[in-house]
């Protein structure tokens, strides 16, 4: 490894993280927008709604009126609207009043969930019911606020990498965002100019990097720039310990590798957060990717339940695809996912949040509503695939065979229990395991017997041999479910490159 042209020993790693944190950031110096008038507007409305909703709802903190909560969420929820309705100009100088609106939502959701469990507690359900339409309501505000109170431009032309993800690009611009104590690694290849950005976070195995170097060409030295990290020396406590981890582990994987690392914005708590870079150029922006992502939700939701030492997602590749990946949820994050959220409410997977993850008021709405739409998608696929499921059923018992309720019971757990493909391109991922069921799962033995045990895996007997069903064979269709890169190479099953 090169930084800015020159060997550095890794051999002292706090000393190579100065020597990296030394070099240019690589980002033009901030300007202040054009559109600062029209700004000065949206903040003054902002403002008047903000302050009216504070001011109703503590109004509400004294009189537990419910028509007072109500009032304040309408207040609030314009707030959120105005802040939303026009995004792309600079918020450089709206961070704090981004704030005020952004924390007062998560006040007024965990007051809402107190008085969710007051009405179910004396009985009336239907209030309880119309109050949780609310929290959906206030949840998808946050998320989305979530995404431009960082204090940068977007840019709806670059397509988005989310946390624990990297994207592949050599013409299209892309970008990550949220970018604190994770690292943003850019790589590209000066001669073809494919471009690898990956947002590690310190769940990410360091294993697993090597995933962005497979996919770049062979033989030319990479350039390299590093975003993240953020805090240094002047923070103390859990999230300097994992800005240092994160950058630690990443210049270590780093050393072996054909790369000169050109700049790097690390360790400093006023670096930017979202990040946008130009394949042809490289040059680097400010900037929230803001090109719609059907999967962000479901990419952060994936973080939630996924174990230690997490695999570098591949997102997409847009040098050999115009696809995005689906999400990936190995046997242990739909284990997690089941035993944590499935079958909840928003209302109870919010107060589990607070009260096992201890998550504050501002925290709990955006976090709930990942979780929400990951149980969401994770049922659309997996019932899908139990819809294929008695479809062949029904098959088979026109045929004359008959599939015993307690075989398809047993058929149904294990499926469950199996790893899935979510979101969008999910069925196309998912295809192997239709065809299994369709062509394999049933295949009756010399006396037409099923048998399952006590994981719920098929077993067919044969004269000489025992047939284990459910277990897909993902090396068949191009996949690997170890890696855990999203089980989707861009080789699968009836996927056509282009």
């Amino acid at each position: 490894m090169l930084v800015d042209g020159r060997h550095i020993d890794l051999d002292d790693i706090d000393k190579a993280v100065e020597i990296v944190e030394a070099l240019p950031t690589g980002f033009p110096k901030r300007k202040i927008s054009a559109a600062k008038i029209k700004y000065d507007l949206y903040e003054n409305n902002v403002r008047i709604y903000h302050e009216k909703g504070m001011s109703v709802y503590k109004a509400w903190d004294e009189s537990k009126d419910q028509e007072d909560l109500e009032e304040a969420l309408e207040y609030f929820l314009k707030a959120a609207q105005i802040v939303e309705k026009d995004e792309n100009f600079s918020l450089y100088e709206q961070d704090e009043n981004l704030d005020s609106v952004y924390d007062g939502i998560g006040e007024l959701y965990g007051a809402i969930l107190g008085v969710i469990e007051e009405k179910t507690c004396f009985g009336k359900q239907k209030e309880a019911d119309a109050l949780e339409q609310k929290l959906q309501l206030l949840r998808q505000h946050a998320v989305r606020m979530h995404i431009v109170r960082g204090g940068e431009v977007v840019n709806n032309a670059a397509h988005r990498v989310e946390q624990g993800e990297v994207g592949f690009s050599d013409n299209e611009p892309i970008g990550t965002d949220n970018v604190f104590s994770c690292v943003c690694v850019i790589v590209r290849d000066p001669v073809t100019h494919k471009t690898a950005l990956a947002h590690i976070d310190v769940a990410t195995s360091t294993a697993s990097l090597q995933n962005i170097f497979d996919r770049m060409p062979d033989g030319n030295m990479l350039e390299v720039r590093l975003i993240g990290a953020q805090f240094g020396d002047d923070v103390y406590g859990q999230f300097e310990n994992i800005s240092k981890k994160n950058i630690k582990k990443t210049l270590e994987f780093l050393e072996d590798k054909n790369v000169n690392v050109l700049s790097a914005s690390i360790q400093d708590l006023d670096q930017p957060s979202a990040i946008v870079v130009n394949p042809k150029t490289f040059e680097i922006s400010e900037e929230v990717p803001g090109a719609v992502n059907p999967n962000t939700l479901l990419g952060m939701g994936r973080i939630m339940v996924s174990e230690g030492g997490r695999s570098l997602h591949i997102a997409f590749d847009f040098t050999s695809s115009n696809e995005r990946a689906p999400v990936f949820l190995s046997k242990g994050g739909v284990a997690t996912l089941r035993e944590l959220y499935l079958g909840r409410t928003g209302y109870e997977i919010s107060q589990s949040l607070k009260k096992q993850e201890r998550l504050s008021n501002q925290q709990t709405p955006v976090a709930t509503e990942y979780a929400v739409q990951l149980c969401e998608s994770y049922s659309l696929s997996v019932n899908k695939i139990i819809g294929c499921l008695d479809q062949k059923i029904a098959e088979l018992s026109a045929q004359g065979i008959e599939i015993s309720p307690r075989d398809r019971y047993s058929a149904v757990i294990a499926i469950e229990k199996h790893s899935m493909n979510l979101g969008e391109n999910a069925d196309l991922a998912n295809q192997p395991f239709v065809d299994f069921i369709e062509n394999d799962l049933f295949t009756v033995g010399a006396e037409g017997g099923y048998m399952f045990d006590d994981d719920g895996l098929a077993s067919v007997s044969f004269p000489e041999q025992s047939y284990w069903a459910i277990e897909v064979d993902y090396d068949e269709y191009g996949m690997d479910e170890d890696l855990e890169c999203g089980a989707l190479l861009y080789e699968p099953y009836g996927y056509e490159i282009g």
